[in-house]
């Protein structure tokens, strides 16, 4: 009997590119979103559906060994973007019902943003250094 306490942990769910960057790949899990996010900004400086199956795979790869070069900086880069998004709801969150505990989620989520934007800040003035 199968306890319904134990069930494994849902995989959380991959898009259409996500599954090609795994195929191509193999990359962790936890890397796709990053080699895809590396993909749109680094590689194409545009959206990914204007690429051939082709073109992804080697961008995919590119952009892997991108992330392992400097993953750090890739690291960063995500949780500052991460940070803003929380900080970004927080603010309309606040807009559309100011509320104490509303403002102190804002503050909260504030100072997360300037934590991961300073980090990710000192990082690229480390690597303008060398």
């Amino acid at each position: 009997m199968l306890d319904i306490n134990m069930q494994k942990p849902r995989r959380p769910k991959m898009n259409h590119y996500q599954r090609l960057i795994w195929q191509a790949t193999r990359a962790p899990v936890g890397d796709l979103v990053l080699i895809e996010n590396i993909m749109r900004e680094e590689i194409f400086h545009s959206t990914l559906d204007w690429q051939t199956r082709e073109q992804l795979v080697q961008a995919a790869h590119e952009a892997q060994r991108r992330l392992n070069d400097d993953r750090e900086l890739y690291n960063l880069e995500y949780s500052c973007r991460m940070a803003m998004l929380q900080k970004m709801r927080a603010e309309s969150a606040v807009r559309e019902c100011d509320t104490a505990d509303g403002r102190a989620a804002l503050d909260n989520a504030a100072a997360k943003y300037e934590t991961a934007k300073t980090a990710l800040f000192a990082r690229l003035d480390d690597l303008e250094k060398q």
